[in-house]
């Protein structure tokens, strides 16, 4: 028997930031997920299973704020998380003959938040490598732009983008201008995940090898960044 089944999907994403204040920020997002479907092996059929199954797809949204409080020293990031899966694929196992088969369900939703606190040390001002607002926003854009593109190509950029508010902070003057930084990070990153999104995946090796030379401290981020300026 020979079966054949054709699975396409071209899925979208976008992002909104929006500066509150010098300290807080406000985001939400709203993006396509596409899981392919495929077939089942003949021990599967034989149990009762479908010889094929559907792909998956899920509409998710997320909204969130982001703070930094108490005079610099407690960063707080507070997001609520909506998915709508259609055509949920989950593994029927035949406890008889151990074997098994991927089925799809109708519908499923997924809510839930995700709080998260972290404090912060305070760094006397002499000691701060301070980078001028211009420079520090060129900086933020083109670090935005590489995240966005490595975002695009499957990497995990939460690392980075967990302690960024934390790294403008160390190396600007001022609330204002970590803020501004941290905005347009934010900015860059979602319009270039949108555009590295059309390209081949070819382009993504290139990128992945430059965003990963990203630091893991934030003492370390003037440096870094130095390279875009």
């Amino acid at each position: 028997i020979s079966l054949q089944e054709d699975f396409e999907n071209m899925s979208s994403k976008g992002y909104l930031t929006f500066a509150v204040s010098d300290n807080t920020n406000i985001y939400a997002s709203i993006s396509e997920g596409f899981r392919s479907g495929g077939f089942n092996d003949a021990s599967g059929v034989l149990n009762g299973g479908a010889p094929s199954y559907d792909p998956e797809t899920v509409l998710s949204y997320e909204l969130g704020v982001k703070a930094i409080l108490l005079d610099r020293r407690l960063s707080t990031e507070v997001a609520i998380y909506h998915s709508t899966y259609n055509e949920l694929q989950t593994t029927a196992v035949d406890l008889l003959s151990g074997g098994f088969s991927i089925l799809n369900v109708a519908e499923a939703e997924i809510i839930h938040a995700h709080p998260r606190f972290k404090t912060m040390r305070a760094i006397p001002a002499s000691a701060k490598p301070i980078v001028p607002q211009k420079n520090a926003l060129k900086a933020a854009r083109t670090l935005g732009q590489l995240t966005g593109k490595a975002d695009a190509c499957g990497e995990n950029i939460t690392p980075l983008t967990s302690k960024i508010g934390r790294m403008f902070a160390y190396v600007t003057a001022n609330d204002r201008d970590s803020t501004a930084a941290v905005a347009a990070f934010d900015t860059a990153r979602a319009i270039s995940a949108k555009a590295q999104a059309k390209r081949k995946r070819e382009t993504c090796g290139p990128v992945l090898r430059e965003f990963r030379q990203h630091p893991s401290r934030v003492g370390a981020f003037h440096r870094y960044i130095e390279r875009f300026i």
